[in-house]
C-alpha cells in the first residue's frame, strides 16, 4: 500500500482494484457500449516480452477495433 499512496493522496485520488487476469498474454476483448447498444469492439493484444501482463497503449499493446456484428 506504501507504493500506492502516490495514488490515492489528493482529491482526486483513486484507486481500482482489478483481479489479474492469468491469460492476459493472449489478450482481452472490451465491449464500448451506449446504453445497451454495443458500439465498439477493442481487442488489446499486449507486447511481447516479460511485461506482457498489460495490455495498455503505454506497455507497447496493440488494439484492434471492430464492429460489433464481427462478433455475434
Amino acid at each position: 500500500m506504501t507504493f500506492c499512496e502516490q495514488y490515492i493522496i489528493g482529491v482526486n485520488g483513486q484507486l481500482v482494484d482489478m483481479t489479474f487476469l492469468p491469460r492476459i498474454s493472449e489478450g482481452e476483448l472490451r465491449i464500448l457500449m451506449v446504453g445497451r447498444t454495443p458500439i465498439f469492439v477493442v481487442f488489446k493484444k499486449p507486447a511481447a516480452g516479460a511485461d506482457s501482463f498489460s495490455a495498455t497503449l503505454f506497455s507497447g499493446a496493440v488494439y484492434k477495433y471492430d464492429l460489433p456484428d464481427k462478433y455475434p
